[in-house]
């Protein structure tokens, strides 16, 4: 249950700061972020 919990929560986290970026940078390209 608690590896659950912790994937849940590094899940919305990860799309924070996904949205905090788009706010941030609008329209930059971020792709450097997969490679």
């Amino acid at each position: 249950m608690t590896a659950v919990l912790g994937i849940l929560m590094v899940v919305f986290f990860f799309s924070f700061l996904l949205s905090v970026f788009r706010a941030k940078y609008q329209g930059y390209p971020y792709s450097f972020l997969i490679k």
